[in-house]
Formats: C-alpha cells, structure tokens, sequence
C-alpha cells in the first residue's frame, strides 16, 4: 500500500449528478408561478407556461376549430345549398299524403294504366318525394319500372338539386338508382352536375 494512491471509496459518474442549479434559475420559476405586482395580462403570457399534455392541445384545438367552424357557418348562411323542398308543398302530394304511399307503389309495379296514373300522380313533385323519407321510395320504384320516356320526363325535375339530393339522407338514394338502374345517356347529367 505503500507506492499506490489510494482510490475514493465510491464516486457517481458525471451524467449521473445532477448539477446545482444556480440562484437565478430558481428566482425566475418563482417570478413565472407568481407574476410581479402590476403585470399587465400580456406579460404575464410571456412567462414560461407548466407544459400541456398533448390530450390537453388536442382538446384545444379542436375546440378551437368547432368555434371557428361555428363563427363560419353564422356569418354566412347564404353560401349554403338550398334546402330542399318541403314534401308538403306539393298539390299532388298533399291529397295522396303518406298513406297513399304504399298505394302508388302498388300501382307503379302492376303495370298498365295503374302505372301510367302513377306516374301522373308524381309528375311535378319529384323533388319534394326525393327528400321525403318514403317518397324516395317511390321515386326509385317509378325510376326502375317506368319506360325510359316517362323517367326522362320524372329525372327532368330532379336537373339542379343533384347535390342537395346526394346530402341528403333520403335523396341519395334516389341518385344511386339513377347511376345503377339507368343507361348512361340518362344519368349522365348527374355526373355534370357534380362536375359544376
């Protein structure tokens, strides 16, 4: 023992101890927790912040993103598709009502002069059965057994309000049918339409 140094009993390493934090650091998380008398709001919004979880930003913005979609959607109201027509506003609608659904349906899948009533029945109200819950059933019926000049003339009404049909939860498929169960020359003006 006599030509050896002797080795300190046990020592940390380096990274492994944490260094003293100087006096300043300690006063300014104190200043930061506890703004200075007279501290104007904008100030005291530059001083460090406790961190925020990323749950906690998240809930931010998309809370922030609702108002803003909700200040949007207040300020410009005319910039929104035109609702669709009430299924009441209709003359020939209103004497059948929804009773007379199931009749007209009736009629639409026997064929014959039965059809032909119908289909006078609904011609000038096609719109308003498009967005009406059991009217769109109609409306497909009439689309799948009627001749190809009678659905012509029904897919007339129907030239403008493609896209208020589709978000519709009734009109859609109504324009579904007309895509599947009709040549392409008569259902093409659905995709111009969606086209613009």
């Amino acid at each position: 023992m006599h030509g050896q140094p002797q080795q300190p009993a046990f020592a940390w390493p380096a990274y492994a101890v944490a260094a003293p934090e100087p006096q300043f650091a300690l006063e300014m998380q104190q200043a930061a927790v506890q703004p200075e008398f007279g501290q104007v709001a904008a100030e005291q919004d530059d001083q460090v912040r406790p961190a925020v979880s990323t749950s906690a930003r998240r809930r931010m913005r998309r809370q922030r993103a609702a108002d803003r979609k909700a200040d949007t959607q207040a300020s410009a109201p005319a910039s929104e598709p035109p609702s669709p027509p009430s299924p009441s506003s209709s003359a020939s609608c209103d004497a059948t009502g929804h009773a007379g659904y199931a009749e007209l349906a009736k009629a639409l899948e026997e064929g014959g002069e039965a059809r032909e009533a119908a289909l006078d029945q609904l011609r000038g109200s096609v719109v308003q059965l498009t967005f009406d819950q059991q009217g769109c059933r109609l409306v497909q019926t009439a689309i799948q057994v009627a001749d190809q000049t009678a659905v012509a003339e029904l897919l007339a009404e129907l030239r403008f309000h493609v896209q208020s049909a589709i978000a519709s939860p009734h009109g859609n498929y109504v324009v579904q049918t007309i895509i599947t169960a009709l040549p392409t020359a008569m259902s093409n003006f659905v995709v111009q339409e969606l086209l613009g």
